[in-house]
C-alpha cells in the first residue's frame, strides 16, 4: 500500500483520491462520513468502490490492481435536482433513511454502532429526493473472537450481492484486515480502511482483524449491510432523470443548458467555495452550500444557461501586489 496520489492533476481527470497539505476540510469530513477513509493526514484514500455513494458522487471509472478498469453504469452526472433538505447538514441519523435502518440493525446486531456510513448514505440519497429511501439494509453480524490481538466476525450475507462491512478503525495502526482467505489491507499511519466489500462469504469464512507483532487492538465493532438493488435502481433512476450534463467541464469553468421541470435546487458535486461565480441566463446568482460541502444553484422552472467560473479568493489582490512590488523594484 502507498499513500494517496494526485495523478489526476497530472493526467487531467477528476479523482476522488487526493493528498494535499491544504485539503478541503469540509469535503474530507463528508467523504469520511461516507465511509471512504479517515479524514486525517490531509488525504482521502480510495480503496474500493462503494456502489451508492460512488453513484451519487459521479465516480464512474475505477482502475483495478490487475490493470483493468471497472465502469460504474449508475454514475450520475455532475449535477441533478435535489430537495431543499440538502441545504441542511448530514443528519445525526434521526431523519429519513436512518430510523428504519436503526430499527432493523439493532434487531440483528448485539453490538450496534450508531451513525455508521450505511445510515449516512441512506440519509444522503433521502435528502436528495426529499423522501425516506433505504438503499442499504443491515445484515446479522456475530463476533467470534475478541482479544487484544485478534477481532473476528461472521456475517450472514443471505445470498446478497453488493455486501459491505464497516469497522470504526479511526486512529488505528499496525494491523491487518482479512476477508475470507484474502488479505484485504493493512492499517498504518496513512491508511484507515473504513467501508469494505466482503462479497458473499462462504460458510465458515470470517472477517478478521489481527494486530501486528508488538501491538494491540482496542475495542471494535463491525456492522454489515447490503445494497437493496430494487430501492437503489429506483432512486438512482429518479435522480438521473433530472441530471445536468454540461457542454463544457474544464478546470474552473462549467457551462451548459439545464431544464428544470419546476422551481428546484440544482445540486452539484462541485465542492463549495466562495471563489465560484454562478450565472443563470447571464445574470449572477448566489449559490447555496449543500450538506455543508457542495455547491447548489436555485433555479426557476424552465430552460436555463448555467455557467460557473472559478477564481481563487485573493488572486486579483495578490496579483496586483506582486505587480506593484515588481514595479517598485524596477524603479529602484
Amino acid at each position: 500500500w502507498e499513500p494517496p496520489t494526485n495523478e489526476g492533476m497530472v493526467v487531467g481527470y477528476s479523482q476522488i483520491e487526493s493528498y494535499s497539505s491544504c485539503n478541503d476540510a469540509k469535503l474530507g469530513t463528508f467523504l469520511e462520513k461516507m465511509g471512504y477513509s479517515q479524514d486525517d493526514m490531509g488525504s482521502t484514500d480510495y480503496e474500493q468502490p462503494i456502489l451508492l455513494s460512488d453513484s451519487l458522487l459521479g465516480i464512474k471509472y475505477v482502475c483495478l490492481d490487475d490493470g483493468s478498469v471497472d465502469v460504474n453504469e449508475y454514475a450520475l452526472p455532475i449535477g441533478y435536482a435535489a430537495s431543499e433538505e440538502v441545504l441542511g447538514s448530514l443528519p445525526e441519523c434521526t431523519t429519513a433513511g436512518c430510523e428504519s435502518y436503526q430499527e432493523e440493525a439493532k434487531a440483528l446486531n448485539t453490538a450496534y454502532e450508531d451513525q455508521n456510513p450505511f445510515e449516512v448514505q441512506n440519509a444522503f440519497v433521502s435528502m436528495i429526493l426529499g423522501e425516506d429511501v433505504e438503499c442499504f439494509k443491515p445484515l446479522a453480524v456475530t463476533q467470534t473472537a475478541d482479544t487484544d490481538l485478534c477481532k473476528e466476525w461472521t456475517v450472514d450475507t443471505a445470498g446478497q450481492d453488493h455486501v459491505y462491512a464497516y469497522i470504526d478503525t479511526n486512529d488505528m495502526e499496525h494491523s491487518t484486515l482479512t476477508v475470507g482467505d484474502e488479505v484485504l489491507g493493512e492499517y498504518n499511519i496513512w491508511n484507515s480502511y473504513y467501508v469494505f466489500d466482503i462479497g458473499n462469504l462462504e460458510e465458515g469464512q470470517t472477517v478478521k482483524l489481527e494486530a501486528d507483532s508488538g501491538y494491540k487492538l482496542h475495542d471494535l465493532t463491525m456492522v454489515a449491510s447490503f445494497v437493496d438493488m430494487d430501492a437503489f435502481e429506483t432512486a438512482i433512476g429518479t435522480i438521473a432523470e433530472t441530471g445536468f450534463e454540461p457542454d463544457v467541464v474544464n478546470d474552473g469553468y462549467v457551462d451548459g443548458t439545464y431544464t428544470a421541470t419546476s422551481d428546484t435546487l440544482l445540486f452539484t458535486t462541485i465542492p463549495y467555495d466562495e471563489g465560484w461565480t454562478v450565472t443563470v441566463d447571464g445574470q449572477q446568482v448566489t449559490p447555496e452550500k449543500a450538506l455543508d460541502t457542495f455547491l447548489a444553484i436555485p433555479l426557476s422552472q424552465g430552460t436555463h444557461q448555467v455557467t460557473l467560473t472559478f477564481v481563487p479568493q485573493g488572486l486579483v489582490a495578490g496579483t496586483a501586489i506582486s505587480i506593484g512590488t515588481l514595479l517598485v523594484l524596477v524603479a529602484l
